[in-house]
């Protein structure tokens, strides 16, 4: 019975993203329409009645091949092979272009240099705050392709991480004297 009604499920998702790919934060919302529809959940997709939409889609990507494509301005799932829309495609291309920029632009300034990460990311942060050639739809939409452009470029680069201090006590040396503890 319940694994009647997820197959349901998964196959109108696969029917869905055949059509096209969708926003991440749609497939969860989906999920838990077609998780109502099914009779295994009830009420509006929300905070406090997300956690079997998620983790339902969550064990469901496997079997229905889904693939996370990530934008400026949305991160976009699909089927494996699907062809992707324009929209999604230029999107993509954007993000894509400002780590190329990025890049470019911090291989100039930094070559063989050892930087801490505090200092590569506020590079990073102000090469992308300043550069024209994305429009942004707004702050948030920033911070988050500043954080893809970061977490995707700090392995190319001679990056440092500083180590956590709280109240002059170094975090790995507190978690080596808890652990022996």
């Amino acid at each position: 019975m319940l694994e009647d009604k997820l197959r349901n499920i998964k196959n109108e998702v696969v029917k869905r993203l055949e059509q096209r790919e969708m926003e991440h934060i749609e497939y969860y919302k989906t999920v838990h329409e077609l998780l109502v529809a099914e009779e295994l959940a009830k009420g509006e997709y929300k905070i406090g009645n997300h956690e079997l939409a998620i983790t339902t889609a969550v064990h469901l990507r496997p079997k229905i091949g889904l693939v996370y494509h990530h934008g400026v301005e949305k991160t976009y799932v699909a089927l494996k092979d699907k062809e992707l829309s324009l929209e999604t495609k230029q999107d993509l291309r954007n993000l894509s272009n400002l780590i190329d920029d990025t890049r470019s632009h911090l291989s100039g300034k930094l070559k063989d240099k050892v930087v801490t990460d505090k200092e590569f990311y506020k590079m990073v942060g102000d090469y992308v705050a300043d550069q024209k050639a994305i429009a942004f739809s707004d702050d948030f939409v920033r911070a988050g392709s500043t954080g893809w452009v970061r977490a995707t470029l700090k392995r190319e680069f001679n990056v440092v991480d500083e180590p956590v201090v709280y109240d002059g006590i170094q975090e790995s040396e507190l978690r080596k004297a808890i652990d022996k503890l």
